[in-house]
């Protein structure tokens, strides 16, 4: 069963901020990486519980897929794979996912 794709307005602007700031100094790698996300977050649809679960304190549900170096944080529910950050896997995930 293929699954709808729901991006929340967070994630939406995670991904502008990403591409506008790659697209400042390089067009070509930040359409690349766009690609790259578009395709991850497309093969979700088929294969949603392709990503680990994530450990996040009084969460549950998370998962992740990495988009090098970015991580695309989902969760999964019955029809619906719902993309709820983009964010470099840098960040302190536990920290940025304890308010959603």
């Amino acid at each position: 069963m293929i699954l709808k794709i729901a991006v929340a307005p967070e994630a939406e602007r995670d991904l502008e901020d990403i591409l506008e700031y790659i697209a400042a100094d390089n067009p070509s790698a930040a359409g690349s990486l766009a690609e790259s996300f578009d395709k991850s977050i497309a093969r979700l649809a088929e294969l949603p519980y392709m990503g680990p679960s994530m450990h996040v304190p009084l969460r549950k549900g998370f998962r992740k897929v990495t988009v090098f170096p970015y991580l695309v944080i989902y969760r999964v529910t019955s029809d619906t794979v719902q993309i709820v950050r983009v964010v470099h896997s840098s960040r302190d995930l536990p920290s940025l996912l304890k308010y959603l």
